[in-house]
């Protein structure tokens, strides 16, 4: 990643920084303001918004990879678990989470790997019973916090305190049930 990339980023966090000022009093309120705001804040600059949920929005930079940006103090903090999550795991574990190529120490912005959304027919409920079985914590484990990168399942919303019970016994659980 280059350091013109890195600059643009940054500067994107800024203008969504500035701008998203005016969301909102309240958290509920500029978490259903968040998805309008993110549209119009991404159409102004030729770039495509992916989704919003409680506390981030994701916007693409390019084919490869995507920025986080925090609706409201909850999403700052979630983009430094992200990175934090990232950089501590084991490093057998990352073929099973999307990339964090790079975040802002105090979590204004998160670049992350893009991969390709699953669809709802792509999972099903044992997809959903396997998950819950899996002897690492994470709370909010949905088809919308895992992708594809290429063949393989990925998780790619890890932006809340994980951890691993037992590192290598988690981690093949984990692959063996994603790749059912």
């Amino acid at each position: 990643m280059t350091e013109s990339f890195t600059q643009f980023a940054e500067a994107l966090a800024m203008d969504w920084r500035s701008e998203s000022k005016s969301l909102a009093k309240t958290d509920r309120m500029a978490e259903l303001a968040a998805p309008a705001f993110a549209e119009k804040f991404s159409r102004s600059r030729n770039l495509e918004l992916l989704a919003c949920g409680m506390d981030r929005c994701v916007i693409a930079l390019d084919k490869h990879w995507v920025i986080k940006l925090p609706i409201l103090e909850l999403g700052r903090q979630a983009n430094i678990w992200e990175a934090d999550n990232y950089a501590k795991m084991p490093a057998q574990a990352h073929e099973w989470f999307a990339k964090v190529e790079q975040s802002h120490p105090d979590g204004h912005w998160l670049i992350m790997e893009r991969l390709t959304p699953v669809h709802g027919d792509d999972l099903d409920d044992e997809f959903y019973e396997q998950l819950s079985d899996l002897r690492f914590e994470i709370d909010d484990l949905n088809e919308g916090n895992v992708g594809w990168r290429g063949d393989d399942l990925v998780i790619l919303d890890y932006g809340e305190p994980l951890f691993f019970k037992n590192p290598t016994e988690d981690l093949a659980a984990l692959k063996r049930r994603l790749m059912r």
